[in-house]
C-alpha cells in the first residue's frame, strides 16, 4: 500500500495547488484505469466533483467488504444493497457486524446468517450484544455449540435472558479455572458448587484465591488446602490477608516453609495475628544483614531475640544523631 499512499499524496498537493477540477480533469480516468478499490475510494472522498459512481463502480468489482462498508459509511449516494449484497456474500464477521450495528435499514438477518455461516464466535458474540434485532437465542446456541469458554462466560454475563445452564456446562466442561471462576463470580444463576470444583481440581492458586476471595458461597478451606499444597508463598499471603473468617495457622507455615524474605516480611508486617518470632528466623537463617536490619526497624523483634551487632551499631548512629539535633 506504500505506493497508493504516495499517489494519494501527490494528488492532495496538486489539489492544493490548481484545485480539484484540475486534477480529475488530469488524473480521475487514470485512477479509474488501476481499478484499486483505495485510490478510487480516497479519491471520490477527497476531490470534490469527482465521479462518484464510477469509483463506487471499482469497489463493487473488487468485492472487498472493507471498502464496501466504508463507502456506505461516507456516501450518501452510494447503493446500500449492492454493497451490503458484497459484504453479505463475502461472509466476514468484522464487516458484517458492522453493517448491522452502524447502517439504518439494513437486512439484520442476513448479516446475522453470515457471521454464523463464518464460525467467527466472536463476532456472534458481539453481534447479539451490540446489534438491535439479533437473534440472541440463536446466536447464543451458536456459542454453545462452539465450546468456546471466553464467549460462552461473556454471552451469559452480559446477554441478557440467555441460557444460563447451558453456557455454564461449556465453561464446566472446559476445565478452564480463569472461565470457571469468572462465571461464577459474575454470572447470576450460575452453579457454584460446579465451577468451584473445576477450580480445585485445577490445582491453579491465583484461581482458588480468587474464588475464596470474591465469591461468598465459596468452601473457603478446601480452596486454602490447593493453595498451601501449591506451596506459593504470594498467594498463602494473599488468601491469609483477604480471605475473612479463614484459620491461618497453616498459611503462615506455608509461607516460613518458603524461606522467601518479602513474603516473610509482609506477612509479619500485614497480618495481625503474625508470629514475628518465625519470620525473623527465616531472615536469621539467610544471613543478609541488610535484610534482617530492615525487619528489625520495621517489624520489630521476638522478645527473646536481641539486636543484630550491625543493628546495635546503626542504632547507636541514629540515636547520637536525634540527640545532635
Amino acid at each position: 500500500m506504500k505506493t497508493e499512499y504516495k499517489i494519494i499524496n501527490m494528488i492532495e498537493r496538486l489539489q492544493e495547488e490548481y484545485g480539484d477540477k484540475f486534477v480529475v480533469d488530469s488524473l480521475e480516468s487514470n485512477i479509474l484505469d488501476t481499478k484499486n478499490s483505495y485510490l478510487s475510494y480516497e479519491f471520490a472522498r477527497k476531490i470534490k466533483g469527482a465521479n462518484i459512481k464510477a469509483h463506487e463502480q471499482v469497489i463493487l468489482d473488487n468485492k472487498n467488504p472493507a471498502y464496501n462498508y466504508h463507502f456506505i459509511e461516507n456516501f450518501k449516494e452510494a447503493d446500500v444493497d449492492k454493497h451490503t449484497g458484497v459484504i453479505i456474500d463475502s461472509k466476514d464477521p468484522k464487516y458484517n457486524y458492522y453493517c448491522a450495528k452502524d447502517i439504518e435499514g439494513v437486512d439484520i438477518g442476513a448479516h446475522e446468517q453470515a457471521i454464523i455461516d463464518s464460525g467467527d464466535v466472536k463476532y456472534c458474540y458481539f453481534f447479539a450484544k451490540d446489534v438491535s434485532g439479533a437473534n440472541r437465542d440463536r446466536l447464543g446456541q451458536f456459542i454453545i455449540k462452539s465450546k468456546d469458554p471466553k464467549y460462552n462466560y461473556l454471552f451469559a454475563s452480559s446477554i441478557k435472558y440467555s441460557d444460563i445452564k447451558g453456557h455454564g456446562k461449556v465453561v464446566i466442561n472446559s476445565k478452564d479455572p480463569k472461565y470457571n471462576y469468572l462465571f461464577a463470580a459474575n454470572v447470576i444463576g450460575a452453579d457454584i458448587d460446579s465451577h468451584e470444583k473445576v477450580v480445585m481440581e485445577s490445582l491453579d492458586p491465583e484461581y482458588c484465591y480468587l474464588f475464596a476471595k470474591r465469591i461468598p458461597e465459596s468452601d473457603i478451606n478446601k480452596l486454602k488446602k490447593v493453595v498451601i499444597e501449591s506451596k506459593d508463598p504470594g498467594y498463602c499471603y494473599k488468601f491469609a490477608k483477604d480471605v475473612p473468617g479463614i484459620d491461618r495457622k497453616e498459611l503462615e507455615e506455608a509461607v516460613v516453609e518458603s524461606e522467601n524474605l518479602p513474603y516473610n516480611y509482609l506477612y509479619a508486617k500485614n497480618i495481625g495475628d503474625a508470629d514475628i518470632k518465625v519470620h525473623y528466623q527465616v531472615f536469621l537463617e539467610n544471613g543478609n544483614e541488610a535484610d534482617l536490619n530492615q525487619y528489625e526497624m520495621y517489624i520489630g523483634l521476638p522478645y527473646d531475640y536481641g539486636l543484630s551487632p550491625k543493628r546495635v551499631k546503626t542504632l547507636i548512629k541514629e540515636i547520637n544523631n536525634e540527640i545532635k539535633r
